[in-house]
């Protein structure tokens, strides 16, 4: 046998699959300002994992006469345990993988580290209501407190430390060297600027990859049915597709939100990605729709046919995989949609309540009803965050598309220079 033959066939069949991925991410690179807008979207997903680290009126330690405590960790809740968890563990699979750990071993690994978050967090169980001044606390003689970057979250009990432009102090501990420093300002509650940004970076993201999420799995599904089977369920499904389009999105969001009681507005946000995900599906249902109508007359369709295979498997498991490129590059661009909608809602009073934060909620904040006053600061970062986070997913999407597929990119350009 020569070697040529024996290559070919100790080669896995995965090589291919690897090969068009690394063809495709090396189109990708070409792009910087798509590379920059990954790094973007990069950052801002860390700054969400990591968001109760940044910014948080409690110390990581303390140390005074009551001894060793660490109150910022005693805080965090099952999701914060879940997402650094999470991120250990991805950043130690990638380091294994990189020196040849098999993957069952990875995987043993995140069970373990799963398993562990319930008993960290029953563990620390900390009070729901925390009065303690950890500032005050951390200036009496031989105590040590170590603070986070942006040491108060909230200092809405400070009556003088409201509306206040960015860059100045707690006016309450003006002397104080341990005073924090508002660097972005305040806002008309006290609330630190910066802090809020922060944390509401993770409720923006968190929406817009639940939602979208969410109208995946309902679009993955309508869509596979109507491609496969075709004829009367193509017909039934697409005027139900049509129905939904429809109805005007945002209104239907209003009304919905309208409705709601304000003694569930701590689940305001789960209502509001599910509701947008509910409303979110159509298009990626006819994206995979048309992929399944080209897919189902392909030999590997009518050889899994041929063998017996569920309809189950032939969907999910040979053709959702051919027809999952479109429905990629059109996640992107349903995600900064699902973060615009959010905002607009929480901008109209419809979305995220106090104190939960929110960006269209701070840009509301940003004129104050009864002077008229307009607080700049309050308008121009979550106005930016805005803007970086939805022009970074569209770039990413856009040049996704064209890395994807090559020649649909030539094909517009050569009909804008017609």
């Amino acid at each position: 046998m020569s070697k040529r033959t024996s290559n070919l066939r100790t080669t896995p069949p995965a090589d291919h699959a690897r090969s068009h991925w690394r063809l495709v991410w090396q189109r990708y690179r070409h792009n910087r300002l798509a590379v920059a807008a990954l790094c973007v979207m990069g950052l801002l997903g860390l700054i969400a994992i990591v968001a109760p680290l940044l910014a948080n009126h409690r110390p990581y330690v303390l140390i005074n006469d009551d001894g060793v405590q660490f109150p910022l960790f005693r805080a965090l809740g099952v999701v914060d345990w879940v997402l650094l968890v999470a991120f250990i563990e991805a950043i130690a699979a990638i380091v294994l993988h990189r020196r040849g750990v098999k993957v069952r071993s990875l995987v043993v690994v995140a069970l373990l580290g799963l398993v562990l978050i319930p008993s960290i967090a029953g563990t620390l169980k900390h009070p729901v209501i925390d009065l303690t001044n950890y500032r005050a606390a951390a200036e009496q003689d031989g105590a040590f407190a170590l603070f986070t970057p942006i040491a108060h979250e909230a200092t809405a009990s400070q009556i003088d430390a409201r509306n206040m432009a960015p860059g100045r102090r707690d006016g309450f501990e003006r002397q104080s060297k341990a005073a924090p420093r508002h660097w972005l300002g305040t806002d008309d509650a006290g609330a630190d600027v910066a802090a809020r940004l922060i944390h509401a970076t993770r409720v923006a993201l968190a929406i817009g990859f639940v939602a979208t999420g969410i109208a995946l799995v309902i679009g993955v599904v309508f869509g596979a049915l109507m491609g496969y089977f075709g004829g009367w369920i193509d017909m039934l499904g697409m005027r139900i597709v049509e129905i939904f389009m429809a109805i005007p999105r945002l209104f239907l969001l209003l009304m919905i939100m309208a409705f709601i009681p304000p003694q569930w507005n701590q689940y305001m946000l789960y209502a509001i990605m599910a509701v947008i995900g509910a409303t979110s599906w159509m298009g990626g249902a006819r994206f995979l729709r048309a992929e399944f109508l080209r897919l189902r007359d392909q030999e590997f369709v009518h050889a899994a046919r041929a063998v017996g295979l569920p309809i189950r498997s032939i969907l999910f498991r040979h053709m959702l995989p051919n027809g999952m490129t479109p429905i990629l590059v059109d996640s992107s661009f349903a995600i900064a949609a699902a973060i615009l909608l959010e905002a607009n809602l929480s901008f109209l009073g419809f979305g995220i309540k106090p104190p939960d934060p929110s960006w269209g909620q701070m840009l509301a904040q940003a004129i104050d009803p009864a002077t008229g006053v307009f607080r700049w600061w309050l308008a121009l970062f979550p106005g930016v965050m805005i803007f970086l986070t939805v022009f970074s997913l569209n770039i990413i999407g856009d040049t996704l598309r064209d890395a994807i597929d090559p020649k649909q990119g030539r094909e517009e350009t050569t009909d804008e220079h017609r």
